[in-house]
C-alpha cells in the first residue's frame, strides 16, 4: 500500500510540475510576445490551456494531505491569471448600437477542403445573407461562378479580383493594386468611394501572410514592413486579412503601427477565428486607423471551411 502511494503521489507530482511549466510558458508568451522565433511558441499556447492546466492542478494538489490548503491556495491564485485572459476574449454582450451611419463589411479566408468547395451556392449564401457593402473574400475567385451570387449583386458592380483576393462592393471602386505580392507575403490596396463625393475615400489593405507554423512571424512583419515602406501606398484607413499572427502580438504592432484591432472598438462573442470548430487562435484580424472606430465587430461561424469570417460595422467618417 506505502509503495503504491508513494507512486501516485509521485505521479501526481510529475503532472502538478508539468501543469506549472505549462501556465509558466504561457505567461513567459505574453510577456515577450513573439519577439523572438522561439516566444511565439509561446504566446501561442491559448488561455484555456493554461486555464485547464490550473484547474488540474489545483485537483492534483487535493491528493496529498500534508499541506492541502496551501498548494490549492497557490493554485487558486494562478487560475486568476488565464481566467481573466479569457475574459478579456470573451464578451457577451453586444455593444449598444449606434445611430451613426455605417459600412459593413466582411472578411473571409476560404481557405477550404476541396470537399468544402464544391457547392458554390452555399459561400455565395452566406455572403448574401450578411449582405456587406464591401466584401473582402480571400481565395475565393471561383464564386464568380455561383448563380446565388449573381442574383445578390442584382446587375451591380461584378467582383474584382486582385489575386488572391476578391473583392465585391456596391460603392465605387476606384483603384485596386498589388503593393506586396512575394515569398508568401500578399498585401493588396483597395480603394472606395464613399457615398458622399466630398469625402476621402476609404483606403482598404487586404492581407495574406505565411501560415508555416515554423516561420518566424517578427521576421515576417518586418520584411512586410519594409516592402510596403518601399512600395509607398498611400497609409491604411483599414486593413483586413489572415495575419496568422495573434492579436495584440508584437509582429502585428511592428507591421501596422498605430493602427488599433476592431476588436477594441465594439468587439462580442468569442475572439477566435480559426480553426473554425473550436476557435482558440484570432490570426483574422481588422485593424483600423486611430480616427476611425469600429460600431460593432463579431466573428461568424458559416458552417464549413477553417476559418470564421469577420463582420466589421465601421462608423462613416
Amino acid at each position: 500500500v506505502r509503495v503504491a502511494r508513494r507512486i501516485t503521489h509521485s505521479a501526481c507530482r510529475l503532472c502538478a510540475g508539468t501543469c506549472a511549466i505549462i501556465v509558466a510558458a504561457w505567461v513567459i508568451g505574453i510577456v515577450v510576445s513573439d519577439r523572438w522565433s522561439w516566444s511565439q511558441w509561446l504566446l501561442w499556447i491559448p488561455a484555456p490551456v493554461a486555464l485547464g492546466a490550473t484547474l488540474l492542478g489545483a485537483v492534483l494538489a487535493t491528493v496529498r494531505r500534508k499541506g492541502r490548503g496551501r498548494r490549492l491556495a497557490c493554485w487558486g491564485v494562478v487560475a486568476a491569471m488565464p481566467s481573466i485572459a479569457m475574459g478579456f476574449t470573451y464578451r457577451p454582450f453586444a455593444h449598444a448600437p449606434s445611430d451613426l451611419p455605417s459600412i459593413r463589411i466582411v472578411h473571409w479566408t476560404m481557405s477550404h477542403r476541396k470537399h468544402d468547395m464544391l457547392d458554390l451556392d452555399r459561400h455565395a449564401r452566406v455572403l448574401a445573407g450578411l449582405d456587406a457593402d464591401i466584401t473582402i473574400v480571400s481565395e475565393g475567385g471561383r464564386l464568380r461562378r455561383s448563380a446565388v451570387l449573381r442574383d445578390w449583386l442584382e446587375g451591380g458592380p461584378a467582383p474584382r479580383i486582385v489575386f488572391p483576393f476578391m473583392i465585391l462592393t456596391r460603392r465605387p471602386l476606384l483603384e485596386q493594386k498589388h503593393l506586396v505580392i512575394v515569398d508568401g507575403i500578399t498585401i493588396s490596396l483597395f480603394v472606395v468611394g464613399l457615398d458622399d463625393p466630398g469625402d476621402r475615400p476609404l483606403v482598404i489593405y487586404a492581407v495574406d501572410l505565411p501560415s508555416h507554423p515554423f516561420q518566424s512571424r517578427i521576421d515576417v512583419a518586418r520584411r512586410a514592413r519594409s516592402l510596403l515602406d518601399r512600395a509607398g501606398g498611400p497609409p491604411p484607413d483599414l486593413v483586413v486579412g489572415d495575419f496568422n499572427m495573434t492579436r495584440n502580438s508584437l509582429a502585428m504592432a511592428v507591421l501596422f503601427p498605430g493602427l488599433h484591432h476592431a476588436w477594441e472598438d465594439a468587439g462580442r462573442g468569442w475572439a477566435g477565428s480559426w480553426p473554425r470548430v473550436l476557435p482558440l487562435y484570432h490570426i483574422d484580424h481588422a485593424l483600423l486607423r486611430e480616427d476611425f472606430a469600429a460600431s460593432a465587430y463579431r466573428l461568424v461561424d458559416p458552417g464549413f471551411g477553417r476559418h470564421r469570417l469577420q463582420v466589421i460595422e465601421l462608423e462613416e467618417p
